[in-house]
């Protein structure tokens, strides 16, 4: 979800609890999921997001705070996803502002 927001969005940091549950909103509107989700200590959780998350520190793109993910570079990649994917990420923007 953080590598989906674009470089002017002045989002770029989400509490680690918050971007499993987006991302198992964001999965149950794909056809086909991204992640798979178990129940956990605070909701749903994806262990392959969170190695993601983590793949992703290794090569520079996010960091890791003690209790959020925030995103580092400035590449834009809403743009290279499907057009389903850009549009049920805009419902969960538009939806779950803060």
């Amino acid at each position: 979800m953080l590598h989906v927001l674009p470089p002017e969005n002045i989002i770029s940091t989400l509490e680690k609890i918050s971007l499993q549950k987006l991302l198992f909103l964001l999965s149950n509107l794909q056809d086909k999921k991204s992640y798979h989700f178990v129940p956990y200590k605070f909701g749903c959780f994806s262990f392959q997001a969170n190695a993601d998350l983590h793949t992703m520190q290794k090569y520079g793109q996010v960091t890791a705070g003690e209790t959020n993910w925030r995103k580092t570079d400035d590449e834009d990649y809403l743009s290279i996803l499907n057009r389903k994917d850009q549009a049920a990420i805009k419902h969960l923007r538009k939806n779950n502002a803060k």
